[in-house]
């Protein structure tokens, strides 16, 4: 996969989390991992920026135990 193509996904997933609509941005992360591309540590930082700013506690804690899940460590900023 380009890496161009993952920016992309990166770019508008970070728009429509700005907007509030997670709906729409988790639906996205879900079409970019069945491209072959994996969430990075970033993305999942911004997944719960977004859902604790529509005060959807319950989807963030899910998104920072799939972080966990992960081999990428959670941060200060997780």
């Amino acid at each position: 996969m380009h890496p161009l193509r993952f920016i992309l996904f990166i770019i508008i997933f970070g728009k429509h989390s700005i907007a509030g609509n997670m709906e729409w941005a988790g639906t996205l992360v879900a079409d970019m991992e069945e491209h072959g591309l994996e969430a990075s540590l970033g993305l999942y930082n911004m997944m719960m920026d977004g859902y604790a700013h529509c005060r959807a506690e319950v989807h963030c804690l899910n998104v920072f135990r799939k972080l966990k899940d992960t081999s990428m460590s959670p941060i200060v900023v997780s």
